[in-house]
């Protein structure tokens, strides 16, 4: 019976601390994942950036509310222990860093789908931290069985504490481009937009943008279309609360592709995959399949909108690889004709492309989208076909910019004068001019 209650007890108090460790969680990735506006002394306009940088935001606040529990357990023990270690203390926090190193690894490999890959896009920033985890554990070695066996002086612990901003420091060097190569930022699609783009840079982005949608869309769709085809993934605490309080978001079971952003603004595009596939096999070996954008904006009036499927790696041999579309905020036969089909590579093939049909309505909605998922990838060598490989932009998002736009009402001058003729008590009556622009959609 004893042993019974102890079991619930320590059931009651894992819940209770993974509850608070949650919203703990959570207020962090707030705080991260916070926002400001920053006038940009070029365009004269104010454009929105990140506070903290994702890489340096990781490493402390993130790292800081995930290792909370060790710390404090390791800090208690050692003030009622007259600064002594205890038995819990730093076998926690050591068995915790060695949890996260081996176990949660392993089980991110394990976890990846068979017959598709995973990239790590941040590779500066990887080889900088795994390299301070190693040494981690080599200084720990040389402090407590070298230097001074099994006692921490004051200098080896200042030294020790002065480690955790110098590994900031170098990742974040890493991060924007201070320590090794990194690619130059491109322009059009897949560009990044930066507080210090330049007024020439906006506007050949909008030119390409009327190109690709029309000239006679308004200002505001060219701003929609530039925040969809150059904006930041959400962050994890969007996600977070998107599955806390809509947890029916995506009914298809698809969600939005993401990336960790390096910049400020990005938007994933891998034009060329270079990385190593799963399982150990180069992506030479493999036949890997990839749609060219993360998201692609299409205007309500557009009819049909274009998708492109890249292939890489093993190109020599006839390939194929199905798709099909899936619900999100715009529902199939309402907004899009649901598609499904199977598109074949020839040899040395390394492109082809598809249409989805949007429906257009008179209905006043708000920007909608809907995903495009890739599956089924096979590579046929003869009268054989063997697995391919999805890569990581197997999943697409179509967002749709509705035309039936009701406009901006506005005065026709910011300021304007009337002469009044002599003194008069009487109200004196005039006109004044309001003009509605962008869009005349319905009645307001």
């Amino acid at each position: 019976l004893r042993t019974c209650v102890y079991f619930l007890f320590l059931v009651w108090c894992f819940l209770g601390v993974a509850i608070v460790s949650d919203i703990f969680m959570e207020a962090i990735e707030r705080v991260t994942s916070k926002r400001k506006r920053k006038f940009n002394t070029a365009t004269r306009k104010f454009v929105t950036v990140r506070v903290w940088n994702p890489t340096v935001a990781n490493l402390t606040l993130m790292a800081l509310g995930s290792s909370a529990p060790e710390i404090l357990l390791s800090i208690i023990e050692l003030l009622g222990n007259q600064v002594f270690a205890g038995e819990l203390g730093p076998s926690t926090i050591v068995g915790s860093a060695a949890f996260n190193l081996f176990i949660i690894s392993a089980v991110c490999v394990m976890a990846i789908p068979s017959g598709q890959v995973r990239y790590i896009k941040e590779t500066n920033v990887y080889i900088v931290t795994a390299i301070f985890s190693i040494l981690a554990y080599v200084w720990l070695i040389v402090i407590l069985d070298w230097i001074t066996p099994n006692v921490v002086e004051i200098w080896e612990a200042v030294i020790t504490f002065v480690f955790f901003p110098v590994l900031v420091f170098i990742a974040y060097a890493a991060d924007i481009g201070w320590i090794g190569s990194s690619e130059p930022v491109k322009m059009g699609r897949g560009a990044v937009i930066t507080a210090d783009m330049t007024a020439e840079e906006l506007k050949d982005l909008e030119a390409d943008i009327r190109k690709r949608h029309g000239q006679n869309i308004s200002r505001e769709q060219v701003a929609q279309i530039m925040e969809i085809e150059c904006a930041e993934p959400a962050s994890k605490a969007t996600y977070r609360l998107t599955r806390k309080h809509h947890p029916k978001k995506h009914p298809s079971g698809v969600k939005p592709p993401t990336t960790d952003p390096s910049k400020i603004v990005p938007i994933s595009e891998d034009d060329e995959v270079t990385h190593n596939g799963a399982n150990g096999t180069s992506q030479e070996e493999r036949c890997v399949f990839n749609f060219v954008f993360m998201s692609v904006a299409c205007m309500e009036t557009c009819g049909k909108v274009e998708v492109i499927v890249t292939r890489s790696g093993l190109l020599q041999f006839p390939a194929s690889v199905s798709y099909r579309t899936k619900d999100g905020t715009a529902t199939s036969g309402e907004d899009f004709k649901p598609t499904e089909g199977k598109l074949t590579f020839n040899p040395d093939e390394v492109e082809k492309s598809f249409e989805v049909e949007i429906v257009d309505d008179d209905r006043c909605e708000d920007q909608e989208e809907f995903y495009i998922e890739l599956f089924e990838p096979q590579v046929h060598k003869g009268k054989d076909s063997h697995p391919g490989a999805l890569g990581d932009l197997h999943t697409t998002t179509i967002k749709i910019i509705d035309k039936d736009i009701p406009g901006i009402l506005c005065f026709d001058h910011e300021n304007d004068q009337i002469e009044v003729q002599g003194k008069t008590d009487n109200d004196v009556k005039f006109d004044v001019l309001v003009k509605r622009v962008d869009g005349a959609s319905g009645q307001v």
